[in-house]
């Protein structure tokens, strides 16, 4: 069995520009009455939305103690959960093909289907749900587990029932998917389908990289050499 542990955004879908950053702003300053100003130019690539909160906190001089935190992350994540609820399906862009991918995917046993993802998991199935993608997907590592990306694959191996990290392959669009599954020692394939470009991610080292994940015959190749090592491994 092979677990593959997909990103999201800019992975599987795209969101239509600003919605995403409108929707996150808007629940910063309604659980910190902070106002967040439009033109904040940081970016959030490969974040976990726990330190999307930490890193707005910072930048807008929110000044959050321990007994707050909580708290406050409650309200954030409620009214980001809330305005994600209104998204509709021409607000999404699933990639190319990934629904007759996914789906080959899945009709194959050897096959599990998980995500690991720096959303939380009421905003992952929100997005899901717009892109028609939600009845493909149940488990996985999301952002409510850690403000650190390299902290979710053993959350995802755990929820997922995965034997071993070698028996998973992330799949992803940044530096910090690369950079999680290198530190638990996960094969990784980046696509540059979102605001790295190829060369950009092949300077973190990925296993594989790709154009873009619905380039069906070289991902499934991959997926097959997964499946073909842990044979190797068992004999």
């Amino acid at each position: 069995m092979v677990t593959l542990l997909f990103d999201i955004d800019g992975t599987l879908l795209r969101l239509k520009p600003g919605i995403s950053r409108g929707f996150v702003f808007d629940a910063f300053a309604s659980a910190t009455d902070t106002i967040v100003p439009p033109s904040l130019n940081i970016s959030f690539a490969g974040m976990t939305d726990q330190g999307i909160f930490r890193l707005l906190a910072q930048t807008c001089g929110v000044s959050i103690n321990p007994a707050q935190e909580h708290e406050l992350w409650a309200a954030y994540t409620t009214k980001l959960s809330e305005r994600f609820q209104e998204l509709h399906s021409k607000d999404v862009e699933p990639m190319d093909g990934i629904h007759a991918l996914l789906e080959q995917l899945q009709a194959d046993s050897r096959n599990s289907l998980a995500l690991l993802t720096g959303n939380t998991r009421s905003v992952a199935f929100e997005k899901l749900r717009a892109a028609q993608l939600d009845h493909l997907f149940e488990h996985g590592a999301f952002g409510e587990h850690s403000h650190n990306r390299n902290h979710l694959p053993p959350l995802a191996i755990e929820a997922t029932g995965a034997t071993a990290a070698g028996h998973c392959l992330i799949v992803g669009d940044t530096p910090a998917d690369i950079a999680c599954a290198h530190a638990h020692n996960i094969p990784v394939v980046a696509v540059a389908t979102g605001p790295f470009s190829t060369s950009e991610l092949l300077q973190h080292k990925p296993d594989y990289c790709l154009p873009r994940i619905t380039d069906s015959i070289q991902f499934l190749r991959i997926v097959e050499e997964q499946h073909e090592r842990q044979i190797d491994y068992s004999n």
